[in-house]
């Protein structure tokens, strides 16, 4: 999982394959809310199977806020 791993390509977000490396390159750019805000936006539009796709069987959007926090001090 995504979490365990720190290369850009593990996945953050299953559902719609988002990655490390796309959480850090928004932090560069400085906007570390793009990727949450993203994947809630695909949320209200129903396209989330978060209890499908992701091994936890559980929505990701902690995880990714809790990835940002090494990116935003590096």
């Amino acid at each position: 999982p995504g979490f365990k791993s720190r290369g850009d390509d593990a996945l953050f977000c299953y559902c719609f394959e988002i990655r490390r490396g796309d959480l850090r390159r928004a932090v560069e750019r400085g906007d570390e809310a793009a990727v949450p805000r993203e994947i809630r936006r695909r949320m209200a539009e129903g396209e989330c199977r978060c209890r499908l796709t992701n091994p936890s069987g559980r929505c990701c959007l902690s995880d990714v806020d809790k990835a940002a926090r090494p990116f935003s001090r590096a």
